[in-house]
């Protein structure tokens, strides 16, 4: 449907070309018998030569384009470069003269010659000079229109792989975001467990907490960033939590002033390293310090070696993988023989 009516626009515009150019033909007459240089043959020789290059270029214009797009369809770029070239540039011009032949004609002897007397021997040099004209006009629209057609489609392919790869990144982020909501959920319950086991009263208190707790981490794991007031709030929360597990064999001070982002469960999810990897103890107590350094919220704790310890791989390569997504600022990450430095950069808000 759409070549079809491109074909019959097509054939529109070149026919009410032919239509124009027959019409001044006609007017010859009447232009023959106006005075020299009066006013009425001034301003007939300047509509009739204004709109006939109206209707010579637009019909260059528009055909030109139809022939394009018809290579486009059948003989592209990328499949031959110099039969495109070759092709586009023979067909092009073929019209660009075709077009242009009847208003050179009609220029240089029904314009030129009655109006300022010049000698008809010399307009045929004149025809020919301006077919070359046309000619090498043609070559610049052909060459200009695909410079710039081929910026437009790099500007676009740009654009779809820009949105691809952030779908992707999105992607990406929220299979990681998820990684964690069930990581935080199975430590809980285990902790959960043992002190159903050990103190079933604390176990009580536990339960009550992390109801609340956990109907906030639903709503957090939604954002890709949080403000490090929101996600503080929630780790204090969870260190609660822990201390009712732990008691006195787990102890966190907080020295944080700053504002912007952090990923969800950025800190929560060291402070839970943390004690992960280290044997808790009321002699040997854990203690985390949660301070800023230059741009960076800083995580230390002491290391307390300990006979078991169980990595399921995701807490640590899972923070980072969500950096890498969103920042090109990268975490930090130092262990020496008595403790244990991560270092999350603070994002703008």
């Amino acid at each position: 449907m759409g070549q079809k009516l491109s074909v019959r626009a097509t054939l529109f515009v070149f026919t009410l070309a032919v239509i124009v150019e027959v019409e001044y033909f006609s007017e010859l007459a009447l232009y023959d018998e106006l005075p020299p240089f009066s006013l009425g043959k001034i301003i007939l020789s300047f509509a009739s030569f204004a709109t006939q290059t109206f209707f010579q270029f637009l019909s260059i214009y528009y055909v030109n384009i139809q022939i394009i797009k018809f290579l486009d369809s059948k003989l592209s770029w990328d499949k031959s470069f110099t039969k495109r070239s070759i092709s586009e540039f023979f067909l092009t011009t073929c019209a660009a003269v075709f077009i242009t032949i009847p208003f050179l004609i009609w220029i240089d002897y029904g314009f030129l010659t009655p109006f300022w007397g010049f000698p008809t021997d010399g307009l045929v040099i004149t025809l020919y000079y301006n077919i070359l004209y046309i000619v090498v006009l043609n070559s610049l629209f052909i060459v200009s229109y695909e410079i710039f057609h081929l910026y437009i489609q790099r500007q676009k392919t740009q654009l779809n792989l820009e949105k691809t790869m952030r779908q992707n990144i999105l992607t990406q982020f929220e299979a990681l975001r998820y990684q964690v909501h069930p990581h935080f959920l199975f430590n809980s319950l285990e902790s959960l467990l043992h002190l159903i086991k050990t103190d079933q009263k604390r176990a009580l208190e536990f339960t009550e907490n992390f109801t609340s707790i956990y109907r906030n981490v639903l709503k957090t794991v939604e954002s890709p960033t949080i403000t490090i007031e929101k996600e503080l709030e929630f780790v204090r929360s969870y260190v609660f939590l822990q201390q009712i597990r732990f008691g006195d064999s787990f102890e966190v001070q907080f020295n944080v002033k700053s504002s912007g982002n952090i990923p969800p469960f950025a800190i929560q999810s060291l402070v839970e390293n943390a004690i992960k990897h280290n044997g808790l103890s009321e002699k040997n107590p854990l203690k985390i310090d949660i301070s800023e350094n230059s741009g960076y919220i800083e995580i230390t704790n002491n290391i307390i070696p300990q006979s078991r310890v169980s990595a399921s791989g995701i807490g640590l390569t899972n923070l980072k993988d969500r950096y890498k997504l969103i920042t090109d600022m990268r975490t930090k990450f130092e262990r020496t023989e008595t403790h244990f430095v991560a270092m999350i950069p603070i994002l703008s808000a």
